[in-house]
Formats: structure tokens, C-alpha cells, sequence
């Protein structure tokens, strides 16, 4: 799953860019955002809705099933776009809309928008979702559905059933993940948590520092220059040595950890230990105007970096099986075997080669 360096102390994010554990006392509460009603669902157009043969960058041909290509277009009901926030490792999108709804005297309105992995529709999840200045990350897994709402970690059911739920101890900064049937967040006091959905209890991991990444069911704990990998379900803890205090984002997927600063981004087999570094050549890399964002999949690792006001970005997708890798001009993520790329006006979600 991915990881992006934690929400800024000075501004809110903008519009463009287990076993001897005890269970923390609390469940998700109940808040007042609902989701939208069943069949509110807005369809794409038609363009948009079949599985094409849309062109595909040289550099990927040989990764992805060329003639699988599911086209999404970012037009919403409206004069809103699709700005997607998170890949899910069963290729469900989420997003926001861009520009948001207006509610209330000129407030705006941040929604919760999903794609379902063949691109068919797009389903309007939260109409009322807060303020969007403060949507800086979503997360999507199998038992729910994750974005901030200020201060405040929201959650709901993958099917859109149920109340919005509010997981507790978040704070507003932190990262958070969601996988296969785990979510993870960090919650106050620099304590990992994980529950198995929106309304299950919250668990602490026997760990204290900065969850940077997750791929069920270890997630990645750094606490000063360590990085430690603990187990969800056991509370085993297994340290990751020589990670450099430069580092700035993180990833993870089965079997795998990369991490990156502005000039590398870090490979490791976490089977053998084996580290490789991967020159990233980007040309934005040293511009401090720019934030960076990594994801990874089962084959697939993906350095993004997105302009913080403006709708710029450009993307590194390397292979580490063949150490090869392709630039794009756009942003991009990686998720299971799914990695999905902005061309223009439409996204693009393609089936990675196994």
C-alpha cells in the first residue's frame, strides 16, 4: 500500500494535488455525514465505459494487458472532475469532485466518489464528506473506505451500507492505510492501531512511532532513524536497518518495502534483505513546490510527484523483476496487480502482467 509524507503543520493540503495486544476500548463512532442513497449513481459517459484498447506509453506495453485497458472519465455529473485520491488493490478508485459542490452560504463541500475496477460507473459514496481543503488522502481496502474530514478519520462500509463511522484517535496529520481486511491508522500518542472495519474494535500495535506504510498484515513503524516491521495478527517485530533519515515516503506490498528521497528511490526484498537504489529522474525531484507520494504492488512500484497548487505532475513506474523504468508525465498509482495513470481528461486502469 502507499504512503506520502504526512499533512503540513503550516496549511492544509490544496485542492490539486494481533497477539499480546490489548483492544483499545472505544469503537468507531457514529458522525454525522451519511452516504449517499442507494442509486445515486452517476454513469460515466459512454467513452468511458467499456474496457478499450486506448494507447498505452511504450514503456508500459510490456506490463500491463494492452488490450484491457478500462477507460475513466474524470467528468462528473455537473461541472465537477474526478480527482482521484486512492487506488485500491482490487483497482477500485476513489476521489473527490474538483471543483467541490458548494453547501450552505458559499461553503464548500467535499464528496467521496468511487469507481468500481471495471470503470463503469461512478458512484457518488458521500455527498457531505467535509471540507475538501482538508482531503489530502483517501484509502480504499476490502472492509472500508477512508478519508480525513479535518481532524477526524472518517470510514465507511465498501458497499456505501451503514453510517459513516469515526475511528478513534487520529488527529488529523497522520497517515492511514487500508489493505485486503485490515485498516490502519496512527492514532494519538504515536500509536499504530488496526481494526478489521469501520465498527470493529481498534488494536494497538506494541510499537510507538510513525506509521509510514502497510501491506496487510505488517505494517512499517519509523521512530527516529528506525524503521521496525511488526505483525498484526502476532505483535512480532522485525527491524529494518540502514534506512536513511532522508527518507521522506514509503510503500509497501507483499515481500516487499521501497522508500525514497529526492534522489533515489530504495528497492528492498524483504525475503533475502537485498537492497537495490533506482536513480529516479524526475525532473521536479529538488523542487520543494512539489510532493511526493509512493505506491506499490504485487510487481509494480510507483514514485509520484504532484504540484501543490497547480495541475502538474510526473510519475517514475518501475519494475524491480527487470529493474527497468518508465517516466510519464502524469500522476500515477500502483495497487495489487492494478496500476492506474491520468492521460488528459481521462484515467486509464490497466491489469499488471503477473
Amino acid at each position: 500500500m502507499n504512503g506520502s509524507g504526512r499533512r503540513g503543520n503550516a496549511h492544509p493540503a490544496t485542492g490539486r494535488v494481533a497477539a499480546g495486544t490489548a483492544a483499545i476500548a472505544v469503537v468507531a463512532s457514529c458522525t454525522s455525514g451519511t452516504a449517499a442513497p442507494p442509486g445515486e449513481t452517476a454513469r460515466t459517459p459512454p467513452a468511458a465505459s467499456a474496457v478499450s484498447t486506448a494507447p498505452v506509453p511504450a514503456g508500459l506495453g510490456g506490463l500491463v494487458d494492452r488490450a484491457r485497458v478500462t477507460v475513466i472519465a474524470r467528468r462528473l455529473p455537473g461541472d465537477s472532475l474526478l480527482r482521484v485520491m486512492a487506488l485500491g488493490p482490487d483497482g477500485t478508485v476513489l476521489g473527490q469532485a474538483d471543483p467541490p459542490e458548494t453547501g450552505g452560504p458559499g461553503r464548500p463541500r467535499g464528496s467521496v466518489w468511487q469507481v468500481p475496477p471495471d470503470g463503469r460507473t461512478a458512484r457518488l459514496l458521500v455527498r457531505d464528506a467535509g471540507d475538501p481543503a482538508y482531503m489530502w488522502r483517501m484509502a480504499a481496502g476490502g472492509t472500508g473506505r477512508l478519508w480525513p474530514a479535518g481532524e477526524h478519520l472518517r470510514c465507511l462500509d465498501p458497499r456505501g451500507a451503514g453510517p459513516v463511522r469515526t475511528l478513534p484517535g487520529w488527529t488529523g496529520r497522520e497517515l492511514f492505510f487500508a489493505d485486503r481486511d485490515l485498516i490502519a491508522w496512527e492514532a494519538r500518542g504515536r500509536r499504530p492501531a488496526v481494526s478489521r472495519g469501520c465498527a470493529e474494535r481498534a488494536v494497538p500495535l506494541p510499537v510507538r512511532g510513525s506509521l509510514v506504510a502497510f501491506s496487510q498484515p505488517h505494517a512499517f513503524v519509523r521512530d527516529g532513524d528506525g524503521l521496525t516491521r511488526v505483525d498484526a495478527r502476532t505483535g512480532e517485530s522485525t527491524a529494518i536497518r540502514d534506512v536513511p533519515a532522508s527518507a521522506e515516503v514509503f510503500a509497501a506490498a507483499p515481500g516487499t518495502l521501497a522508500f525514497a528521497d529526492r534522489t533515489a528511490l530504495h528497492i528492498v526484498d524483504l525475503r533475502t534483505g537485498e537492497r537495490r537504489p533506482v536513480a529516479l529522474g524526475l525532473p521536479h525531484r529538488n523542487d520543494p513546490l512539489f510532493t511526493a507520494r509512493l505506491t506499490a504492488g504485487t510487481r509494480l512500484v510507483v514514485h509520484s510527484l504532484h504540484h501543490q497548487d497547480l495541475d502538474l505532475a510526473e510519475s517514475l513506474v518501475h519494475d524491480p523483476r527487470t529493474g527497468t523504468s518508465t517516466l510519464l508525465p502524469a500522476e500515477a498509482w500502483a495497487a495489487g496487480d492494478r496500476l492506474l495513470w491520468r492521460d488528459g481528461e481521462v484515467y486509464l486502469l490497466a491489469r499488471v502482467h503477473p
